[in-house]
C-alpha cells in the first residue's frame, strides 16, 4: 500500500481535521474537563481557520446541510455563520427539526431545552443568534 503525504488527506477532504477532532471529542469523557475544553477549543480554532479559507467555504456549506455526522454538521454551520448567517440559521433549524424538535423564532430557552438532545445544541445556537439580534 502506498502511503499518502501527511497533507494529502486534506486535499481529498478539506474538513478532515475537523472530522478527526469531532470524532476524538465524541470518545472523550467530559471529565477531566480540561481535556474536553482543549478539544472544544481545537474544534473551534479549526472551523474558524476553515471559515477563513475561500476554498473551504463550499465544503463547509455542504457539510452544514448534508454531512452524515451531526456534530460535523453543527460545527460546519457554526463556521458558515461567520460569513453567511442566513444559511447557518437554516442549517441549525434543519438540525432541530430532523430530530423532531420545534423551531420557535425567536428561540426561547424553554423551547431550546425542549428539543431532543441530538438537536439541542443547534437550538441553543438559534437562541444565541436571536439574543444577539443576528439571524432571522
Amino acid at each position: 500500500m502506498t502511503e499518502m503525504p501527511p497533507d494529502a488527506g486534506a486535499a481529498l477532504d478539506p474538513l478532515g481535521v475537523l472530522r478527526a477532532l469531532v470524532e476524538q471529542q465524541r470518545h472523550t469523557s467530559t471529565t477531566p474537563v480540561k481535556e474536553w475544553n482543549r478539544l472544544t477549543d481545537a474544534i473551534r480554532a479549526e472551523w474558524l481557520r476553515l471559515a477563513g479559507s475561500a476554498d473551504a467555504r463550499g465544503p463547509l456549506l455542504r457539510a452544514a446541510f448534508s454531512d452524515e455526522d451531526r456534530d460535523v454538521r453543527l460545527n460546519a454551520a457554526l463556521a458558515v455563520e461567520t460569513w453567511d448567517p442566513v444559511s447557518a440559521t437554516q442549517a441549525f433549524e434543519l438540525l432541530v427539526t430532523e430530530v423532531g424538535g420545534v423551531v420557535v423564532r425567536p428561540m426561547t430557552m424553554t423551547a431550546a431545552l425542549a428539543v431532543p438532545s441530538d438537536g439541542r445544541d443547534a437550538a441553543l445556537c438559534l437562541l444565541n443568534a436571536d439574543r444577539a439580534g443576528g439571524t432571522a
